[in-house]
């Protein structure tokens, strides 16, 4: 993301500052920039703005953890109270951390945040995330794929050689789990 793409979202904000997407595709280009502080307050309003939000409240816990503030991940610095009740509603804790993740997350939404911790190489949550996505949807190959992928670079090989094979159950024609498996094999059969 460059100083340009920023200038867009500002100007995108300066138009309709009741807009939460504007807010929060601007929080999302800080947050890839590492600029988390300046993250959790342009998703924090995409959050005031809807507090059902659930792509920006996913974000939101995940720039608490960069920030290392995981004693309670949405309140700091902004009550939970102010943000909306979608947030302080029901949350689960991953083992091992104290990150809030709000539950009644969609499939969809569980794989993106997994996919999201397996770009930050924090695949034993991902795997979690990934995991919650295809106990609801058992048909997504492709939170399937995003988990065996996490199990491989975990070093979990025939987990990821299954979570590949179901990928390809479910839709035959998809070339990157057929790649992943692919690689998965040549990973397994070196190991012999």
């Amino acid at each position: 993301m460059h100083v340009e793409g920023l200038k867009d979202r500002a100007e995108a904000i300066r138009l309709n500052p009741t807009l939460p997407e504007a807010w929060f595709a601007r929080g999302s280009a800080y947050y890839l920039l590492g600029e988390y502080l300046k993250a959790r307050e342009d998703i924090q309003q995409a959050v005031r703005l809807r507090p059902s939000y659930q792509e920006a409240i996913a974000l939101l816990n995940q720039t608490e953890v960069r920030l290392k503030e995981h004693a309670s991940a949405l309140p700091a610095p902004t009550p939970v109270a102010e943000l909306g009740s979608a947030v302080a509603g029901p949350a689960r804790v991953w083992a091992g951390e104290k990150t809030r993740v709000p539950t009644g997350l969609s499939a969809q939404d569980h794989e993106k945040l997994g996919r999201k911790l397996s770009e930050e190489r924090n695949y034993e949550q991902a795997i979690s995330e990934l995991s919650e996505a295809v106990r609801q949807k058992p048909n997504l190959a492709s939170a399937f794929n995003a988990r065996g992928y996490a199990y491989l670079r975990m070093r979990d090989v025939g987990r990821a050689v299954a979570d590949f094979n179901e990928a390809l159950r479910i839709d035959p024609a998809y070339r990157n789990a057929r790649q992943n498996l692919e690689a998965a094999q040549r990973t397994q059969a070196a190991r012999r």
